[in-house]
């Protein structure tokens, strides 16, 4: 394929540059980064997209009736109020207002917006957000952010057809839940750098959000009962958030369809493996700038694929033998910042993770503990500890994790046997609840790196403490 790339590489770029032009000529006019105070006299009538940012324009009402004017563009002028787009308003698509110095919405203007799709309103001094009925049927995108904000817009009527909603580094003092459900059809949303107190419930947007940016908040926890509730989230990005512990995901039923989660630059000292075992679908996860001194055993998370670490020393012990064993097998995650020297045991202290062996990644017999704190703060917790299984074929050096998912009735079950190379998986079907905490029966064995064969495989039911 590289022998290929050099030939038809100009060839595209030809092509683009002959659409480019021609549509430059019939369909667009573009006057950027100049002097200019008000829409020039020479626009074509028939212009699709008209440009004219970065100018010192201070408004532009009367703007002439084109026709086909489906975008306009007049970010980084001087516009101090609202324009009046009354006679483009039954046909234009996309405006961008960003960066200038509006500070009121006439919602008699905004209402003349019937067939708007996208609206940026980024960077201005705005107060409120008017919840105009005009563009609500056909409004998809919309930017309030770094706006002088401090309540939450309601957009009972503005908000119902949104599907991207910014609303990062405004002033609020809180995200009410009776705000975001009217939110209703948003896909992505960005709250970040707004600096409240409190995660907000997400969980109110009804199951369309798949991607979350919250990052530069003062939440300090994600609370579980949100998490609970939570279904079909892709994307979680809670960078810089004050978090002093790993979120918990363990009892949303849904949440294994996260995919990409950002905890970088928070206080998260531990990661109890029980708090991973049901992310089966991350590709991506980040810790990088978190008081971490060891990495938990990540091998159950069968997709990962990039993981970024701590930017400071581990103890390199025992517990790192499985990303060692990782590495050297040919595993193909993507690990950033494994390159700190150890700052535990003694023996290898200052030694760099590239020049350390398997057998140097060793734990005194104390210390071979098996079982990680994990102090929940509520009663309802959906991880436990099983009985010890009695095969002949291994033992779990570290700590056994089982989680389950309940459906009326019946469990499915899951236990991850975590050893210092690797993992054993323990896959449960159903089985039946007959009181608080359940039983299930294990009907299924499979790992990576110790073999258990079927005549020696385990039947007997297990009870969780």
């Amino acid at each position: 394929m590289a022998t290929n790339k050099p030939t038809s590489f100009p060839f595209v770029v030809v092509i683009a540059v002959v659409i480019s032009a021609t549509k430059a000529e019939t369909d667009e006019y573009r006057l950027t980064d100049g002097n200019i105070t008000s829409v020039p006299d020479d626009v074509p009538d028939d212009v699709i997209v008209l440009d004219l940012s970065n100018n010192r324009i201070v408004n532009v009402d009367g703007l002439p009736a084109f026709e086909r004017l489906y975008k306009l563009i007049l970010t980084g002028n001087r516009l101090d109020e609202f324009p009046d787009l009354s006679a483009v308003g039954s046909h234009l698509g996309f405006l961008y207002l960003g960066n200038n110095e509006i500070g009121v919405i006439d919602p008699d203007r905004l209402n003349q917006l019937t067939a708007l799709k996208v609206m940026d309103l980024s960077d201005n001094r705005i107060r409120t957000i008017p919840d105009a009925i005009g563009p609500s049927d056909t409004l998809r995108s919309l930017d309030i952010s770094g706006n002088l904000l401090t309540e939450f817009p309601v957009l009972e009527r503005l908000g119902r057809g949104l599907t991207i909603f910014r609303a990062c580094s405004n002033h609020f003092d809180a995200i009410p839940t009776d705000s975001l459900r009217f939110l209703q059809s948003v896909h992505y949303i960005h709250l970040c750098d707004d600096r409240t107190s409190s995660f907000p419930d997400i969980s109110a947007i009804n199951g369309s959000l798949r991607y979350l940016f919250a990052s530069g908040n003062n939440y300090g926890t994600v609370p579980t009962p949100i998490l609970n509730r939570l279904y079909g989230l892709e994307y979680m990005d809670v960078r810089s958030c004050r978090l002093t512990r790993f979120p918990d995901f363990r009892r949303s039923p849904a949440l294994p369809t996260i995919t990409r989660l950002i905890l970088s630059d928070n206080g998260i000292a531990a990661i109890p493996a029980s708090r991973l075992a049901i992310l089966g679908s991350l590709v991506y996860l980040d810790l990088r700038n978190n008081p971490l001194g060891t990495i938990p055993n990540l091998c159950h998370l069968p997709s990962l694929l990039h993981l970024t670490l701590p930017d400071r020393t581990m103890v390199c012990d025992c517990h790192l033998r499985w990303l060692k064993r990782a590495q050297l097998s040919g595993i193909s995650v993507w690990l950033e910042n494994m390159i700190r020297p150890c700052a535990e045991p003694s023996k290898l202290v200052g030694v760099t993770w590239s020049n350390i062996g398997m057998a140097d990644l060793t734990c005194n017999v104390d210390d071979d503990d098996d079982d990680e704190e994990d102090d929940d703060d509520d009663n309802n917790n959906r991880s436990f500890r099983p009985y010890p299984i009695s095969a002949d074929n291994y033992r779990c050096e570290i700590g056994q994790v089982t989680t389950w998912i309940s459906a009326r009735s019946l469990l499915h079950c899951t236990t991850i046997c975590l050893q210092m190379e690797g993992c054993i998986h323990f896959r449960y079907g159903f089985g039946t609840v007959s009181e608080p905490g359940g039983s299930c029966g294990l009907t299924n064995a499979s790992s990576p790196t110790v073999n258990i064969s079927t005549d020696n495989r385990p039947e007997q039911w297990y009870s969780m403490d």
